[in-house]
């Protein structure tokens, strides 16, 4: 993995997402009522979710027949690799009915990198869309609510992208490392204070960075793996104010935003 020194530089960079074909799994080819098995849909480990396919309002899939709902005393779901996590649907009761309202928390590596929006499901059978709000590589999802009481259906996903995350402690030495480049791009990490808009992109026409006032932290190339890596002290003063996106000038295009 590829490092350099992470530096605050006052030089002058560049929103667009990341994209990528969206996946939906909606259950929909599954028969009756069992587990989830493991390896459906790209999910190594369903932790006892369970499928079934007959009608139960409110608890109304989005899509028909089928849907699922927690059964293991816990929310989680795994994925077999990285994805990015658009959200997923959700039917059944929330705090009209003395239930706790739902959202989720998303993981990668572990760690918790974003929590999700609340909803708040109210028992009309009509359901909710729940969007993850996270536009970087995750893992792992947890949903946070009344186990029993909601139902979820077409949770979807998408290939991970380029993307960049942060590591460390803050204040203290922390790390952001750009990932999924084509080894030897030309990657720059840039941060600012705030979301907004920077840019153009100097040789990427059209192209902007989603911080108000990007300022370059870092540039070099990524390594054989695609990663680019850089490291750094950061004060207490700059804890939970910096943000961070990763800018690969090789292909022109611009990374999720993390947050330090």
């Amino acid at each position: 993995m590829k490092k350099t020194c992470l530096t605050v530089a006052a030089g002058a960079i560049l929103a667009m997402g990341l994209s990528a074909s969206a996946d939906v799994i909606n259950f929909d080819d599954l028969v009756g009522q069992a587990s989830v098995p493991p390896g459906y849909g790209g999910v190594s480990n369903w932790y006892g979710w369970q499928y079934y396919d007959w009608a139960q309002p409110p608890y109304n899939p989005s899509s028909e027949p089928c849907r699922v709902y927690p059964t293991g005393g816990t929310g989680q779901f795994d994925f077999a690799a990285d994805v990015t996590f658009d959200g997923a649907f959700f039917n059944g009761y929330g705090t009209g009915h003395g239930f706790d309202p739902i959202y989720m928390e998303l993981f990668s590596g572990g760690s918790l990198v974003h929590t999700s929006a609340v909803i708040d499901l109210d028992g009309s059978g009509v359901g909710q869309w729940l969007d993850s709000g996270y536009a970087g590589s995750i893992d792992s999802v947890n949903v946070v609510g009344y186990l029993g009481y909601f139902i979820m259906d077409d949770v979807t996903t998408g290939e991970a992208g380029f993307s960049v995350d942060t590591t460390g402690d803050c204040p203290g030495t922390m790390e952001a490392c750009a990932h999924r480049a084509n080894p030897g791009d030309r990657i720059v990490i840039a941060y600012g204070f705030a979301e907004g808009s920077s840019g153009p992109v100097p040789g990427c026409s059209g192209l902007y960075v989603g911080i108000q006032r990007a300022k370059e932290a870092a540039r070099g190339n990524a390594d054989a793996n695609g990663d680019f890596c850089a490291r750094g002290r950061v004060p207490a003063g700059a804890c939970g104010r910096v943000v961070v996106q990763a800018v690969n000038l090789s292909t022109c295009e611009v990374s999720n935003l993390a947050y330090i």
